[in-house]
């Protein structure tokens, strides 16, 4: 069997995912498991990373922006990447307000060495419509490669955010249906609770640190160790910003193989 490598955010291989998530073991569905912890009272949300990793023996170091703001009937989480090696990834995905937080469309640009590709993802409710083309859009007439999905369902930008909203009790245990692109084929992954962490982070020039849960996300194939699972920490208290707007449940650091993501800045604003 070929071995698939699942990669999420990282500059290794930018690739959108769908995410199928059901509760492992639970007749529970998803939109009871998760809620809303994100743009409170119409706020727009906007974290910065600090990105550093290698690729071979290189040394790689940028930044990461992810904002998550309401759109109409829902959210828009946008994604600005540069790293130092010249590479840059920049996408967003629209989903959903109510219900499961269900994706409608995403669009994720990738340069590196001079050669851009762009890919988009529609969803339909029973379907996925994945288009990909060179270049920073995708031509009319592009031929689309077509999956079934089942809901609840999510995109790979998504899903940061959305398991900001799960309640990290001993009973927490997710599995996914993922439809990889660049594997073209459906994988299985699971989500599950590691131990308490204490992490650091940085907002508005001061640096603090919090207890943060421990999210391992690896391949149902794959034992859930710290070796072979990407592995996300989110603060177990609110984190109050300067206009007194609370983050719930953020997203402090995250590691996707050779690379770790550390906050070093975080906003909330209203229009």
């Amino acid at each position: 069997m070929k071995k698939v490598i699942l990669v999420i955010l990282t500059v290794i291989i930018a690739s959108v995912l769908a995410f199928s998530l059901t509760a492992c073991n639970s007749n529970v569905a998803t939109d009871k498991l998760l809620r809303l912890n994100w743009c409170d009272g119409g706020f727009t949300e906007t974290f910065t990373y600090s990105v550093s990793g290698k690729v071979g023996e290189t040394l790689v170091t940028g930044t990461l922006t992810l904002t998550i703001k309401p759109a109409g009937s829902g959210y828009v989480i946008e994604r600005q990447q540069t790293m130092d090696d010249g590479t840059t990834i920049n996408g967003s995905v629209s989903f959903s307000k109510s219900g499961s937080f269900l994706p409608s469309e995403s669009v994720l640009t990738t340069e590196k060495g001079g050669v851009k590709t762009t890919q988009k993802v529609v969803y339909d409710g029973k379907k996925v419509r994945f288009y990909q083309a060179d270049g920073d859009t995708i031509p009319e007439g592009t031929a689309a490669s077509e999956h079934d999905i089942s809901s609840p369902y999510y995109d790979n930008m998504q899903f940061y955010t959305i398991i900001r909203g799960a309640s990290f009790d001993k009973k927490f245990n997710l599995a996914f249906s993922t439809f990889a692109p660049g594997e073209n084929n459906v994988v299985k992954l699971q989500c599950s609770l590691g131990a308490t962490e204490n992490k650091g982070y940085t907002i508005g020039g001061v640096a603090n640190s919090t207890d943060c849960q421990v999210v391992y996300i690896a391949l149902t194939s794959a034992p859930v160790s710290t070796n072979q699972a990407f592995r996300a920490y989110y603060a177990k208290s609110d984190i109050a910003l300067s206009n007194h707007y609370k983050l719930k449940q953020t997203l402090v650091e995250f590691v996707e193989g050779n690379f770790t993501y550390t906050l070093k800045d975080a906003s909330a604003t209203k229009a």
